[in-house]
């Protein structure tokens, strides 16, 4: 934003280009600017310069070391690239060094290197280049910014995408905590498997059918007591409406020939009427968008056959109208909640291989929720109000 206001010369924007087009180089670097933090990477040469050119728009740079990832070729190297960068500008806030920072990096390599041993054992799935950086492990969440020492609810939690938000949330940050939302509790194993490792005070498992509006708000109500929900004060920080169904009996109601009134509601009732419905019995027992509050992020799981513009297969009449009425309902709760603190964003996950699909899809569960995470982060863009994929794309209405 500072470039596109004429603040920067076009060789501190050549530097900068280098630096985000060299993504996939040696030295991993998280940038913050305005409360976003961008994980980016570049050569040694490209990011010395960037430093040491006073970054005078508030730059602030930090190490994320991973022995998983070729980031950081040896702590050595990144140290004496920030030290290089601070002394030619030490005087300058905009470099941002300090011995703390400095320091971190040891502790972040002890830090990944436990963190990818315990998602290993508990098969949350190792840090990738995806993964955001732990600028500071003891810093609140903020909305729209990454998703660490937070409290999560996560409805749909039993398997697919959702379980793989319930994995990779716990993995990405010790002080996040997740409410674990499905119609079964009873068999959700792979849950249970999971809570055993963590314990209940890190992961809730909760019953929830988003097709029952009796069920929300018995179930909004018992957050109050859940351990996750009361160690963070009573509040819940992300939402995630991950539940959703493709009709009764999966693709085979999917021609018009074949759809009826009961197929319609019933679909409406899971995909746009259940998101709406939590989100407003949160809202009503303040446990998101309470007066005073550190706000909160309502993830709303969508889909691209909910795109108007994009609609060039026709059929999926229960499911793509779902989607499509859900993404309004996003639209409007992103105005009316955004005086409360409480962001709203649209996220499309891809044609994922899950049992939902049958099995069918392009791409795994695993890099869907990794994608949809760094969207709720801001990673592409503004969050209130905007349709994200999993790859950064924004998806027309």
């Amino acid at each position: 934003k500072a470039f596109e206001e004429g603040k920067g010369d076009s060789e501190e924007v050549g530097d900068l280009l280098r630096v985000v087009h060299w993504a996939r180089h040696s030295l991993g670097v998280v940038t913050w600017c305005g409360g976003r933090e961008r994980v980016v990477s570049g050569t040694r040469t490209a990011l010395t310069n960037f430093v040491r050119r006073k970054a005078s728009f508030g730059f602030t740079f930090f190490v994320m070391a991973s022995p998983l990832v070729a980031w950081c070729p040896s702590a050595g190297l990144t140290a004496s690239l920030l030290r290089h960068g601070a002394a030619k500008h030490r005087d300058s806030n905009a470099a941002g060094i300090s011995v703390g920072s400095i320091c971190r990096l040891r502790a972040s390599r002890t830090h990944v290197t436990a963190r990818n041993a315990f998602a290993t054992n508990t098969r949350l799935g190792a840090a990738t280049t995806d993964s955001p950086a732990f600028l500071d492990d003891d810093a609140p969440y903020v909305p729209g910014g990454p998703i660490q020492n937070a409290c999560i609810v996560v409805t749909g939690a039993n398997r697919g995408i959702g379980l793989e938000f319930v994995k990779q949330l716990l993995a990405q940050s010790e002080g996040n905590t997740v409410v674990a939302a499905c119609r079964d509790v009873e068999h959700a194993g792979d849950l249970a498997a999971l809570q055993a490792v963590v314990g209940p005070r890190r992961l809730a498992l909760t019953a929830l059918d988003v097709e029952d509006e009796a069920s929300i708000g018995s179930w909004a109500a018992s957050l109050l007591a859940a351990a996750p929900v009361t160690d963070n004060g009573g509040a819940v920080d992300v939402v995630i409406n991950n539940a959703g169904t493709t009709g009764r009996d999966g693709f085979n109601n999917w021609a018009l020939e074949d759809m009826t009134s009961d197929e319609m509601t019933h679909v409406f009732r899971i995909n746009t009427v259940g998101p709406l419905l939590v989100t407003q019995q949160l809202l009503k027992h303040g446990i998101i968008g309470r007066p005073g509050g550190g706000g909160a992020l309502v993830g709303n799981v969508t889909s691209k056959v909910g795109s108007v513009s994009d609609n060039g297969s026709g059929a999926g009449y229960a499911y793509c109208a779902s989607k499509s009425a859900l993404n309004i309902v996003n639209k409007s709760l992103s105005v009316d909640l955004a005086p409360r603190g409480v962001l709203c964003a649209l996220l499309h996950p891809g044609w994922v291989r899950t049992r939902m699909t049958g099995g069918q899809g392009l791409i795994d569960a695993d890099e869907s929720a990794a994608g949809l995470i760094r969207a709720m982060q801001g990673e592409f863009g503004d969050v209130n109000g905007r349709w994200w994929d999993y790859k950064g794309d924004e998806i027309p209405w």
